[in-house]
């Protein structure tokens, strides 16, 4: 099996990182522009907002993933907040939730794309 590669340093605006200098390592991720102005997305609480980029955070390249108490803890999200951030993140479609069968065991997360708009046919265009 090959060694995992080590992540460099990534240089940040020190606005944009708590480190001094900006320097992250192996602690950040990419969002997209269009979601934060999306309409979907702007219809979220703030706590959904804060919830959902917390869990891609935790994610990190995964689409089904766990979020457990201690890790919502970890973003300063509290345990009532995390189950009423999880359903409406759900009713919005940006989550689906497999749901474990007993308390023992972690919820499973998947992010999901039922809340994009559908895309609208383009016409057809015919060369002679």
């Amino acid at each position: 099996m090959a060694k995992p590669t080590a992540v460099q340093n990534i240089q940040f605006h020190k606005w944009l990182s708590a480190n001094h200098g900006g320097k992250d390592e192996n602690f950040y991720f990419k969002v997209g522009g269009s979601l934060f102005i999306s309409e979907q997305f702007t219809a979220l609480s703030n706590g959904a907002k804060w919830l959902y980029l917390s869990m891609a955070m935790q994610a990190g390249k995964k689409s089904r993933f766990t979020f457990s108490k201690k890790a919502a803890e970890r973003y300063g999200i509290s345990y009532s907040t995390l189950c009423r951030r999880v359903n409406e993140l759900e009713e919005a479609g940006f989550l689906t939730v497999d749901r474990a069968g007993t308390t023992r065991e972690y919820n499973y997360y998947i992010f999901s794309t039922k809340w994009k708009p559908t895309p609208e046919p383009q016409p057809m265009v015919y060369k002679y």
